[in-house]
Parts: C-alpha cells; structure tokens; sequence
C-alpha cells in the first residue's frame, strides 16, 4: 500500500517539477523540425515553378497597365503602375474607383446574370 503513494507521489513531483520543461523542449523540437520539413518542400520545386512565375508576372503586368490605361482614359487621369510598386499603386486606384462609386451612386451587382437584368432594365 505504501508503495502505490510512492509512486504516487513520483508521478506528481514529475509532472510538476519535470514535465512542463521537458514539453517545452519537445515543443521547440517539433516546431523546428516542422519547419525544415516545410523549407525542404518549399524549396523543392523552385527550380519547376520559376519560369511560369517569370512568364504569368510579365503577362499579368501587362494586363494591369492596360486596365490602368482604360481607367486612365475612361476618367481622365493619370495613374501609373510601375515594377516596384505594382502592389501598392493598384491600391489607390482602388480607392480612387470607390469615392467614385460612392459620388456616381453606382451599384455593384454580385449574383451572375443580374449584370445583363440590371443593364436592360436602365436601358429600357
């Protein structure tokens, strides 16, 4: 009987005193080793990828400086998007289109089909 409060009282001092340290160590362990694991395939197809990232990045910014060219013409201003900052210029024009909306009380229309409704109807 003694010798189950024994170890009883072993289990608690480990738990208590050992275990959290012991946790936080396995814990720091794992997140490390998951990190390698992600880097590694990560990196894994870097060398596939590049071109097609290269070739789809020229297409898309000629796409976006074609839209800022339409808008540019549209509403007769003069945005620019450069390689830079081609994160951060679309974002003002953005915000320039929304005060826009908001001053020409333009509604959004956001189920598929309603677009042609919603032009008939202005129309007729």
């Amino acid at each position: 009987m003694q010798k189950t409060n024994y170890q009883h009282e072993n289990y608690t001092e480990i738990r208590k005193y050992y275990l959290p340290d012991a946790i936080e160590d396995l814990f720091y362990q794992l997140v490390k080793h998951l990190e390698k694991i992600i880097e590694a395939n990560a990196n894994r197809y870097t060398f596939v990828w590049k071109k097609v990232v290269a070739k789809n990045e020229k297409k898309m910014s000629v796409k976006i400086q074609a839209s800022v060219n339409k808008i540019n013409k549209f509403y007769k201003t003069n945005f620019r998007v450069e390689k830079l900052t081609i994160i951060d210029d679309p974002k003002w024009i953005l915000k320039y289109l929304y005060k826009k909306k908001e001053a020409e009380n333009i509604k959004f229309v956001q189920e598929p089909g309603e677009i042609k409704r919603y032009m008939y109807q202005k129309n007729s």
